[in-house]
């Protein structure tokens, strides 16, 4: 095998295939972490996977890359050590050799520089190489979108359960309506949900129920790497189970094996505004500079367990957190604005420190966070938002407010 390209397609190429390569492994996958390369006359095909996504990137010769290959032949190398490699060896516009000799030793050297300069490099390639295809599906539920519109909607993956008691909980549910798309990521307690209002009306979309598909949250930060760059993608789920992914840029990927669950029906708790029996707008820097963060107990939340905080607000304006647990001990009390829509007087309850400090920190965009309270003894819905000036009832949501948080209140009845 005797290639040379340009460094920064290298890079390029190299770079998404060794997010696919080094991330969300499957368990006891021996094809991880390594890169195959397949050069010909025409194109220089780079695939990876890590045993769940199969990704395959195509450089195609062209002045630009100034590609060249004289010996065809297919060779697999650690994708770390390639990376390093790359990545330190020569500026972005040098072309890169690459040949392959008889001991299967991969010679990389820089070409072009004067004689007194060097640039080289050699790794040993790996026997075992992958080898397959990513076919479009003929049929199945299809979806394009602006990778961007993805990249900050698949955020709320941050969301999702660290402990794997229950696979759904590890997932970002893609909900398509007719004129929106919605998606849901939470650990079983704390859910978010993203809105994305569509431009125009999804054609596949058949019902005002809408059609679920489920995505494994680490698969999709690492599809938007790949992704990046390109203006939009197509999503086509061939069934509930593998999702074909093309963003319009050099790549193509087949998620497989997505497991068969059955998510929550999360509308029934995400959008009972009008349930509220008050709503409490409160600066989302004095929610933020409040000891919530200060107070979380790391290693309990990494075992399932949270800090109780208890969470008052009155008609006086006074907003106020309270952690009373051991060796955890605080207050913190701010002004809001409360508006009593069911003549309560105040509203107390609690909830998990950690949710109420990730709602804080959710969107720093936006100047407020309102919630929506609900149920002393249920769940309680909160929103990032920017608000209209008003002098009477409560504020008029400015702009859009795409990021809901609903969660359950950690009292007994």
């Amino acid at each position: 095998m005797k290639f040379a390209m340009r460094k920064r397609h290298l890079v390029d190429a190299i770079d998404r295939m060794y997010e696919v390569a080094t991330k969300g492994v499957k368990a006891d996958f021996d094809l991880a972490h390594r890169i195959t390369i397949e050069p010909d006359d025409k194109k220089v095909i780079f695939l990876a996977t890590n045993g769940h996504l199969d990704a395959r990137w195509e450089v195609i010769a062209d002045k630009d890359n100034q590609l060249d290959s004289e010996k065809s032949s297919t060779v697999t190398v650690d994708a770390t050590v390639i990376k390093a490699i790359v990545s330190s060896i020569t500026p972005d516009n040098d072309l890169i050799s690459f040949e392959l000799d008889d001991k299967d030793v991969l010679h990389i050297r820089v070409m072009g520089l004067a004689k007194k300069q060097k640039r080289y490099a050699k790794m040993q390639t790996l026997s075992k190489f992958h080898d397959f295809e990513i076919p479009k599906p003929r049929k199945g539920f299809s979806y394009q979108t602006k990778v961007q519109d993805f990249r900050q909607a698949i955020q709320i993956g941050r969301y999702a359960s660290r402990l794997g008691y229950k696979i759904r909980y590890q997932m970002i549910c893609l909900h398509f309506l007719e004129e929106e798309t919605r998606y849901v990521c939470g650990d079983g307690m704390r859910f978010a949900v993203w809105q994305h209002f569509e431009e125009k009306k999804n054609p596949q979309v058949e019902n005002e129920d809408g059609v679920k598909y489920l995505l494994p949250a680490d698969q999709a930060a690492i599809i938007a790497c790949v992704a990046e760059g390109a203006e939009s993608m197509d999503l086509v789920f061939k069934d509930y189970n593998h999702l074909y992914i093309s963003p319009h840029n050099a790549a193509t990927l087949m998620l497989n094996g997505i497991p068969s669950e059955k998510y929550i029906a999360y509308d029934k708790h995400a959008f009972r505004h009008k349930d509220a029996k008050a709503i409490v707008d409160v600066l989302r820097t004095s929610l933020e500079d409040s000891f919530i963060g200060a107070l979380r107990d790391r290693a309990m939340e990494v075992e399932g367990h949270f800090l109780a905080c208890q969470f008052e607000s009155d008609s006086d304006g006074v907003f106020s957190l309270t952690v009373d647990q051991g060796k955890y001990q605080g207050q913190y009390s701010c002004e809001a604005d409360f508006y009593d829509l069911a003549n309560i007087g105040s509203f107390k309850s609690a909830y998990a420190n950690m949710y109420l400090d990730d709602v804080a920190k959710s969107d720093p965009d936006k100047k407020y966070i309102r919630f929506y309270c609900i149920d002393t003894t249920k769940t309680i819905i909160a929103r990032p938002v920017d608000l209209e000036d008003a002098d009477s009832g409560p504020s008029s949501i400015k702009g859009t407010a795409p990021l809901t948080f609903f969660f359950a209140a950690v009292i007994e009845d």
